[in-house]
């Protein structure tokens, strides 16, 4: 049962992974192509309407799906109910976007804003019918569905939106993309899983007890995060926000394209072992070492090589975002692991918790850098935010050593290996004048020297320990057993 359920896991991240990179990959092709055929202010225009359309959708953020994949046996009076409680918050959020696209289009002084809104308000009332049966795909794992249902309707939205460019290069290119691209989805939904809802509140109280704390947590941590920003903005110039965001963008890339598809993969698999009555402990340590594995040296890596990165990717005038991303970039290496915990904390609903911990964390962020920013600098902030997240991440991974019967040696003997390959791959570079220095020219070369170096480095001494410990079960297994299956099957496939 663990190791299926393991491989389950394993299968996922890598179905969330490929769906967030065709996702980048189909937005970089997309974004390319148009700005060759309708103009800045075109972008512009709808980066302002979905801004304000995708704040009031985010508000209303209910997490049906997830009460859903939560449940043991989830029956049909719950699919319906979340189904309705979707369309009520379709509703009420289209109401809210059209209703308010008048006032908004006179706050910005820009009246093509009304008819965008409305648009937007109709592509919100679309994407709330769509079929709630399947959050189906992911309680039972199946990925490669949830794959397909993501990834197919982006691609006909680029494909819509390029050919409607060509035909009338305007703002209404994105617009019909974006209203076309859910009408997709939503078709696609009931093609792939025929089940026809029907409207009923009956299992509300089954549901809201989960989706009411999913929402206040939802809201507190967008505040938290959103701190930062807002407070840099208050003490320091706009220029100044611009790069503050990229280096916290930049210093979370392993957390967003790796951690959290892995946590997203995780979700269903915590709940069946919650359902089972089966000891999680073992398999939140095995998924924790394999979260270890990827992390701790992407973050290390993009601390050690952030000076060529930005001169090479943003140029000089981005050169303050340096020091906030080798940073960040080395605390969210070292905390991005403990956010497991809060997937962990979830799926067991244990929702009162995660909220605690999230308010007071936001509570100690605002006062903090209330109290230090003035006076600071960028870098107060960054050091101030990598604190107090590490001091969150600690909580978590403190509460689930108790509550889950996870031993802190247990824990430790998941990640060690990681840990020294990380600690030996930063002394290593930073010796041989590869890491955290400044570089004058040649940044393509310096960056594939650093990137190249610092991976043969972790992989050899990740190895060596491996070999050393006696081979045990773990991460480093499971990603031979793969090579070996992805060669077996390269094999099968030449021809004889």
């Amino acid at each position: 049962m663990e190791d299926s359920l393991l491989a389950k896991t394993a299968r996922g991240a890598g179905w969330v992974v490929g769906f967030r990179l065709s996702t980048r990959l189909l937005g970089l092709a997309s974004t390319l192509t148009l700005v060759r055929l309708l103009v800045p202010g075109d972008f512009g225009l709808i980066a302002l309407a979905n801004s304000f359309a995708q704040t009031v959708d985010a508000v209303s953020n209910l997490s049906v799906h997830e009460a859903i994949i939560r449940e043991r046996a989830p029956d049909r009076p719950m699919y319906d109910t979340a189904f309705t409680m979707s369309l009520i918050r379709g509703l009420l959020t289209a109401g809210v976007v059209a209703g308010a696209a008048g006032p908004v289009a006179g706050f910005f002084r820009e009246p093509r804003l009304a008819p965008v809104l409305l648009a937007l308000a109709a592509a919100a009332l679309i994407g709330a019918v769509e079929n709630i049966a399947t959050a189906d795909f992911m309680r039972t794992m199946a990925f490669d569905l949830e794959f397909r249902l993501w990834t197919l309707p982006r691609l006909l939205q680029v494909a819509a939106t390029i050919g409607f460019a060509l035909l009338w290069p305007s703002y209404w290119a994105l617009v019909f993309g974006i209203v076309f691209g859910r009408l997709v989805r939503t078709a696609m939904s009931y093609a792939m899983y025929p089940y026809l809802p029907r409207l009923t509140l009956a299992a509300w109280r089954r549901i809201v007890g989960f989706t009411g704390w999913s929402w206040a947590i939802y809201m507190v941590a967008m505040l938290r995060d959103r701190t930062d920003t807002v407070l840099v903005g208050r003490f320091f110039s706009s220029a100044r926000v611009g790069i503050y965001a990229l280096g916290n963008e930049i210093a979370a890339l392993p957390t967003s394209e790796l951690v959290e598809p892995l946590c997203r993969a995780c979700f269903p698999s915590f709940s069946h072992l919650r359902h089972g009555g089966l000891e999680v402990g073992q398999i939140y340590l095995r998924l924790l070492a394999a979260s270890a594995l990827f992390v701790l040296p992407a973050g290390m890596g993009i601390a050690l090589v952030a000076d060529p990165l930005v001169k090479l990717a943003f140029g000089p005038l981005w050169l303050e975002a340096v020091p906030m991303i080798q940073i960040l970039g080395i605390s969210f290496s070292i905390t991005a692991i403990g956010s497991l915990s809060t997937t962990l904390f979830s799926a067991y609903g244990m929702l009162r918790t995660i909220f605690a911990i999230v308010a007071v964390s936001t509570v100690a962020r605002v006062a903090l850098l209330a109290i230090f920013l003035p006076g600071g600098t960028l870098v107060t902030a960054a050091i101030l935010s990598a604190l107090l997240s590490m001091a969150e991440q600690a909580t978590y991974i403190t509460l689930t050593l108790r509550r889950f019967g996870v031993s802190l040696p247990g824990l430790l003997r998941a990640v060690w290996r990681s840990l020294l390959g990380t600690a030996v791959m930063a002394t290593a570079l930073i010796w041989l004048g590869l890491g955290f220095v400044p570089v004058a020219d040649a940044y393509l070369g310096h960056l594939l020297a650093d990137a190249g170096a610092g991976v043969a480095i972790y992989a050899a001494t990740v190895t060596l320990a491996w070999i050393a410990a006696g081979r045990p079960d773990g991460p480093e297994r499971d990603l031979l057993t793969l090579g070996r299956s992805i060669g077996r099957r390269i094999g099968a496939m030449r021809p004889a």
